[in-house]
């Protein structure tokens, strides 16, 4: 949609580069980082969205939260997307990405079905009620069967899912 706006406004059909680096360049201005975004977020395969000063703070609240936490703990978005991820989240999988689909990011599986269809998040957002899964992730030890506990947090317009892991190796 942004695109075709910026074909009708000048005529010229824009790259398909334009808009990100028109991003990167708004970003700049208005001293917001993509790994963080505070006001502008890529949401992939789709574009770019807005962050209300309401959502980021509950965001970084979040964040926080699961910064003490002394398990593997991250937080998810209805997008299903990583929005962060605690310390021993990041040395556990050697540096968790930011942004990354959660079901890509943990290569989780029930037995021999790949979780990317079924969320528990999605799940336990829509219930507002915590839920428990037991699961296999693919971590760069190998395989670990994981015990995860998903506490849905609704704040003003956010709707986020701490995940919090417990692993051990699978036997």
């Amino acid at each position: 949609e942004l695109l075709a706006r910026l074909h009708a406004a000048d005529g010229k059909s824009p790259t398909d580069r334009a808009l990100d680096n028109l991003i990167v360049r708004l970003r700049r201005k208005l001293r917001d980082n993509s790994r963080r975004p505070r006001l502008i977020q890529a949401v992939w395969g789709v574009g770019y969205r807005l962050i209300s000063p309401a959502t980021a703070a509950a965001v970084e609240l979040a964040r926080q939260a699961i910064e003490l936490l002394a398990v593997p703990a991250f937080l998810i978005d209805r997008d299903r997307a990583v929005v962060a991820a605690n310390g021993p989240a990041r040395r556990e999988l050697q540096g968790a990405a930011e942004g990354t689909a959660c079901f890509e990011l943990l290569q989780c599986r029930q037995g021999k079905c790949a979780l990317k269809d079924q969320c528990y998040g999605l799940e336990a957002l829509a219930r507002r009620a915590p839920l428990t899964a037991e699961y296999t992730i693919t971590t760069p030890s190998g395989p670990a069967v994981v015990l995860a506990q998903y506490l849905p947090v609704t704040v003003g317009h956010a709707s986020l899912c701490p995940l919090v892991v417990s692993t051990r190796p699978r036997v």
